[in-house]
């Protein structure tokens, strides 16, 4: 069990971080985040309005309900092929052999990159290590504390070379065609489209945007669908509930989200700071913080499907709300819809290993969070039951 102990400001509390993400004049999102890595901004996701709504209006040709709910049939395809393994009775590692290139390949389909689907899962689970995980090397426990408490004075593994260098090569192909995301469909050609004051996106605003994009969604996903298959094997009640109500499955997804907290906090800027240069400048909105609160969330450290309705922030909230909220719902639904009307039968090899933290401890607020899953091996028997 690990102890978290942010070093930054934190705004804690459902009602508080609801507010704080709300209030854009105070808590304003022109902020650099993972200064260990990266000397761009990830956009827009760190720009304030107007700019970040022009932006983010433009990228709504791709993310959209629209786009994205015709897509579901695809999604469905590659839940199928994805799960034929786990089906033939072969051992499987949950995350890397079914939840990433579930998400991988829903992600070629939605970006029109099928071309792209290995490469991006040969990176790992994780895009911030994914040069260490590509030489075999293990993370270490410094390097996994660094990310998770967003220290970046922890000298850790943690390198955006692998993707950078992706992106930059991936746009200026795109570049050297000259299609149009009209014609083409292709993320990379939108990204290339995309500008700001009437003007295109610098190279380096560019690949602030393809970095956001390629590894907000990434990462999260893959542990949102690696802790519902986790969930469903663990909980067959909750298994056959789901099987039977379909109508109840969104509102089941948003709760496994909550209790993951998949992104657990983000920076902002501290009330009347002047700058963003100085780390004391710095404020994080601790979403994880909201989604355990014991007045909004009863009994917060239990996955209960059946709670009421009320809205949780694993997905941010207010004007950053996670661009991507309609590709995890859709391609989330699409693969329960297929785990759970053909169910593999699945049986956990060996218990499966889960790493826990604890947040904000030996305070009133103190609750652990399944920060990761280190191993969960499955199997099918052989003849499955039906």
């Amino acid at each position: 069990m690990t102890t978290i102990l942010p070093r930054k400001h934190e705004v804690v509390g459902y009602a508080d971080v609801r507010k704080a993400a709300k209030n854009t004049r105070d808590y304003s999102s022109e902020v650099q985040g993972d200064t260990d890595i990266r000397q761009y901004r990830h956009l827009p996701l760190e720009m304030d309005a107007p700019r970040h709504t022009e932006m983010r209006l433009q990228l709504m040709k791709l993310f959209a309900a629209e786009h994205i709910k015709p897509l579901a049939p695809q999604f469905v395809e590659v839940a199928h092929e994805v799960l034929a393994r786990a089906r033939s009775g072969e051992r499987l590692n949950v995350l890397m052999d079914l939840a990433l290139p579930y998400v991988m390949g829903c992600l070629a389909v939605i970006y029109n990159r099928p071309q792209d689907r290995d490469e991006w899962i040969s990176w790992g689970p994780n895009v911030w290590f994914a040069d260490v995980w590509m030489s075999n090397g293990v993370v270490t426990e410094e390097s996994k504390r660094a990310q998770r408490e967003r220290n970046y004075t922890i000298k850790t593994q943690r390198s955006a070379a692998t993707l950078d260098a992706y992106v930059l090569r991936v746009l200026a192909e795109s570049a050297a065609r000259g299609r149009s995301f009209e014609e083409s469909h292709d993320f990379w050609d939108l990204v290339n489209e995309i500008t700001l004051d009437g003007e295109p996106l610098t190279l380096q605003e560019k690949l602030g945007t393809g970095s956001t994009l390629m590894a907000g969604g990434r990462d999260t996903g893959t542990k949102l669908i690696t802790g519902i298959i986790w969930h469903l094997i663990t909980t067959p009640a909750d298994r056959v509930f789901l099987r039977d109500n379909p109508e109840s499955r969104l509102a089941a997804i948003h709760e496994i989200a909550r209790y993951l907290s998949p992104l657990p906090r983000l920076e902002r800027l501290a009330p009347g700071a002047p700058n963003d240069e100085d780390d004391e400048n710095r404020v994080m909105l601790s979403f994880v913080s909201a989604n355990f609160d014991r007045e909004a969330f009863p009994d917060p450290e239990t996955i209960d499907i059946h709670r009421p309705p009320k809205p949780n922030l694993a997905f941010g909230f207010g004007r950053h709300s996670c661009l991507g909220l309609q590709i995890t719902e859709v391609q989330t639904l699409a693969f329960l819809e297929v785990f759970l009307e053909q169910w593999p039968d699945l049986e956990f090899v060996e218990p499966p290993q889960l790493e826990y933290i604890v947040e904000r401890p030996g305070t009133p607020q103190e609750f652990h969070l399944l920060d990761e899953f280190r191993s969960v091996v499955v199997q099918s028997p052989s003849n499955p039951r039906p």
